[in-house]
């Protein structure tokens, strides 16, 4: 019976420290964009709050990416970490893209509770589309500096969501824009017909 007790407890506490663990994800998990044009990614965490995990004061999350096929162009940091220290670094040499982005906040503990929600963007990615194909954005799990901690430094319990693929697509064709818009210049000349026939 005691043994029976104590896998139940010990099954219980696991249970529940896996669903205090942060989650640090992107915004989407898939997107198509057209070859030369630029798009953006969001760095969000979530599960904060509420008693369960105490709020963000530091990161340092390395994002990969195939230079190949994009370009990495700027980034922007979330405004709920406040006064910020950072570092970013982007090195795409040899085709695999890695950006480092480390920051800590200058806030308190309870400044940082007060201003942080349970899911906000810590951070946007801007890139550009360099190439034709299909590649992926996504969080370096292997990385031994990943990192989400607390405003004290303190490493927080987190999960690391998958990443985003990007499918990068031709330009529209002259000729098929051309159909396109003849096509909807036929829709709309039947439409205004028909309106004309029942007046």
């Amino acid at each position: 019976m005691k043994r029976i007790l104590l896998l139940t407890v010990s099954f219980l506490s696991l249970v529940a420290s896996t669903g205090d663990a942060a989650m640090l994800y992107f915004n989407q998990t898939s997107m198509t964009v057209i070859e030369g044009n630029s798009f953006s990614v969001d760095l969000m965490v979530s599960g904060l709050g509420e008693g369960q995990t105490p709020s963000v004061g530091a990161f340092d999350v390395d994002i990969l990416y195939d230079a190949s096929q994009m370009m990495f162009t700027g980034y922007t940091l979330g405004s709920f970490l406040g006064d910020l220290s950072t570092e970013i670094l982007d090195d795409s040499s040899g085709g695999a893209g890695t950006i480092d982005l480390a920051v800590v906040s200058l806030l308190s503990s309870a400044e940082l509770d007060t201003l942080q929600p349970g899911t906000f963007g810590l951070a946007t990615l801007n890139f550009k589309c360099i190439d034709l194909g299909v590649s992926t954005i996504s969080i370096d799990k292997n990385d031994p500096s990943l990192v989400l901690g607390d405003a004290f430094g303190d490493p927080l319990s987190f999960q690391v969501g998958e990443g985003v693929e990007v499918t990068q697509t031709p330009v529209p064709e002259p000729a098929s824009m051309l159909l396109l818009a003849t096509g909807l210049v036929v829709l709309t000349g039947f439409g205004s017909r028909r309106r004309n026939n029942k007046a």
